[in-house]
């Protein structure tokens, strides 16, 4: 998948002449204070104004300067957000995405506009930031007639580079430096001019423009489209009957089975949550669409359902042999040929594939058969599901993930140009005494494109392992409250805290 991945503010939307323009009347009007324009490279009002400068002058120590500048600086953007918001899009952005969008390119906003105002958290400020903010940033990009695919805002810096390099976009747009010089991945990066970064120092693969002129970037996309299609001409396959979906019954096989996915999902999720209460983090990081293999840890039978429920692609998992033949049970350690059949029946009706060991007759052919199948999915935009492990991770406590089996779903999802979904599952132990049985994390997803294989297995394995260290570390501190408050009342009400800051984090 192409990607094209564009800051807002100060990039596409004039942030530093709105604040120019409407702080010295705030600053009097609120403040008293009557101040110009004292640093032209500011980023901020309080650098622009240099605020702290003023409150040292005017006999406050540093810190209680930086305090009272953080302070002006919020109520600032507190009271003009929504009227910021009506700002125009810059000229030439409207008609640069719309020729990417006619090239086939995938187009994400990511603004740091979704970080904390405070380290106060309260009910009022979290809906503000999760409901209002995201709100008013798809007016403003409505009112610019902007056509895009996904919007993310990011909690911090940090999130926004790791984000971008786990995402590998082909073009970035952004307008400060220090997030630009931290960019890794293999991106055509440009940066917006602007006051605040016209002297900073650039990466030597990084571009500098004032403006979004189209004719700037036409010769550069044909450049790549021509060599796009140079590789696809070296590596086409004749065409089959098969690669047409109307008369694929394969096809057919994928719209019955995601519909009886769908009832089972509507069915399953309630009672499930019931019992679970999972706790899930990451969620808004899954992409909605395009080509995505969800790759995770594996520690209990019930982990495809987890993911299966608590997200909504519709994936066609790859499940061990011995399910489809009926001699193990899905949902129970029994061995009961009924159940056990019943379950096979299951597992067949919503897409999943057989997935054989090497002690199985035949394996190879089987796998090939699944494998080329689960490609076949991707290849129409599909989802599936795959646990690399290759069998459950009885021993966590020893190693978080397994020795993979098998890199074959990373060169599965590379041939096609898709996305890894890294995520993991960590069971809370039962003698935790807590509503919620199971934690689940999804990551950033990881774009293959322009990545090795070797790459791609060593990103999978260093996000999935920090997720599930983030995971224990929450178990941890359960335990802690457990061990430490009596009244049960009490104790669920720091639990609900704690798994609050967990997800915000």
């Amino acid at each position: 998948m192409k990607i094209a991945i564009f800051d807002i503010d100060d990039s596409i939307v004039e942030e530093t002449r709105f604040m120019i323009e409407n702080a010295p009347s705030f600053l009097k009007k609120k403040y008293k204070i009557e101040r110009d324009i004292i640093n032209k490279e500011g980023y901020d009002l309080k650098e622009v104004f240099a605020l702290k400068e003023y409150f040292i002058e005017n006999g406050l120590t540093e810190e209680e300067a930086i305090k009272k500048s953080d302070k002006i600086n919020q109520d600032f953007w507190n009271q003009n957000f929504i009227k910021y918001c009506m700002m125009p899009i810059k000229p030439g952005v409207k008609e640069l995405i719309d020729f990417l969008k006619l090239n086939d390119y995938y187009i994400q906003f990511v603004s740091t506009r979704g970080k904390k105002s405070s380290e106060n958290s309260s009910f009022i400020k979290d809906f503000i930031r999760l409901q209002i903010v995201p709100l008013l940033t798809k007016i403003q990009l409505a009112n610019g007639n902007i056509s895009y695919d996904s919007l993310k805002l990011v909690k911090s810096k940090q999130e926004k580079i790791d984000y971008i390099n786990a995402m590998s976009p082909d073009f970035v747009f952004e307008d400060q430096t220090d997030t630009i010089n931290a960019i890794t991945s293999k991106s055509n990066i440009y940066c917006i001019s602007n006051s605040h970064n016209i002297n900073s120092k650039l990466n030597e693969n990084v571009t500098r423009i004032n403006d979004f002129d189209l004719h700037e970037f036409e010769r550069k996309l044909l450049d790549m489209a021509n060599n796009e299609k140079k590789d696809e001409k070296n590596n086409k396959k004749a065409k089959t009957l098969s690669d047409i979906k109307i008369i694929n019954p394969l096809y057919l096989r994928k719209i019955l089975t995601e519909a009886n996915y769908s009832l089972v999902k509507l069915i399953g999720t309630p009672i499930l949550n019931s019992k679970i209460k999972p706790i899930v983090k990451g969620n808004e990081n899954i992409l909605k669409t395009g080509s995505v293999a969800f790759v995770g840890s594996h520690r209990n039978k019930l982990d495809p359902a987890l993911v299966t429920t608590t997200q909504n692609r519709k994936l066609h998992w790859g499940a061990l042999l011995r399910m489809f033949q009926g001699k193990e049970n899905l949902f129970s350690e029994g061995k009961h040929p009924i159940p056990c059949y019943l379950s096979a029946a299951f597992i067949t009706s919503v897409g999943a594939v057989p997935i054989a060991r090497k002690t199985d007759e035949n394996y190879m052919n089987i796998n090939l058969k699944s494998i080329e199948m689960l490609g076949q999915m991707l290849k129409w935009d599909g989802a599936v599901g795959l646990f690399p492990e290759g069998t459950l991770n009885r021993e966590p406590d020893k190693q978080n993930i397994l020795p993979l089996k098998s890199n074959r779903i990373f060169r599965l999802v590379k041939a096609e140009d898709g996305f890894i979904q890294p995520f993991s599952i960590v069971w809370v132990p039962d003698n935790l005494d807590v509503e919620n049985k199971a934690i689940v994390n999804y990551g950033f997803p990881i774009n293959t494109r322009n990545k090795d294989i070797k790459e791609i297995s060593l990103m999978w394995n260093q996000v999935v392992d920090s997720q599930i260290e983030e995971s224990n570390s929450l178990i941890e501190q359960m335990r802690k409250i457990n061990e430490t408050i009596t009244d049960k009342e009490e104790k669920n009400k720091e639990v609900k805290k704690l798994v609050k800051q967990f997800r915000n984090k």
